[in-house]
């Protein structure tokens, strides 16, 4: 019979390999721990679970107050999955949206950035603009003293996401 030919055990080798293993089970626990702190976050903030419509429409109210903003008008549509390029779900988690049109009547564009600021601050979601147009108004109260100036029309989505296996449990 044919002699087999063995193999020699090189100890610097095996000590590389067992080095690049251990150090790439480092690298998955750093990123399972940093991925973790970052559902963590979101959690917190609300965005993980069922959408909080109700608390939405008291934090829009709340901010047309704080910032005294002449008019505020919107709609918020029903939930659908969200559909972003390069955004699908995986496994357990669902991205869905609540797409809200409103309308502004605005002293100054400013208006319009603090108030998507407080959005973004005060709603339990990711607010995503889509769009926004701002038109100027013609021949109104602004004509005659203060008012408003400008009109936004603006859609955006409110975005949350479904942990079904947090539902689950």
């Amino acid at each position: 019979p044919k002699d087999t030919p063995r193999r020699i055990r090189n100890p610097t080798a095996d000590r590389e390999a067992a080095q690049n293993r251990l150090a790439r089970t480092t690298d998955e626990e750093r990123e399972i721990r940093e991925k973790l702190m970052d559902y963590q976050k979101l959690r917190s903030r609300g965005l993980i679970g069922e959408e909080r419509r109700a608390d939405w429409v008291e934090r829009i109210a709340e901010i047309k107050s704080a910032r005294k903003l002449f008019d505020v008008n919107y709609t918020i549509e029903p939930q659908r999955p969200a559909d972003y390029p390069g955004l699908a779900a995986a496994g357990d988690v669902e991205f869905l949206a609540s797409q809200m049109k409103v309308v502004l009547a605005l002293l100054h564009e400013e208006d319009l950035f603090r108030f998507i600021d407080d959005l973004r601050g005060a709603l339990s979601s990711h607010v995503l603009v889509r769009s926004c147009t701002v038109s100027r108004l013609e021949g109104t109260a602004a004509d005659r003293g203060v008012g408003p100036r400008l009109r936004a029309d603006c859609t955006i989505d409110l975005v949350t996401i479904r942990d079904r296996k947090a539902k689950a449990t």
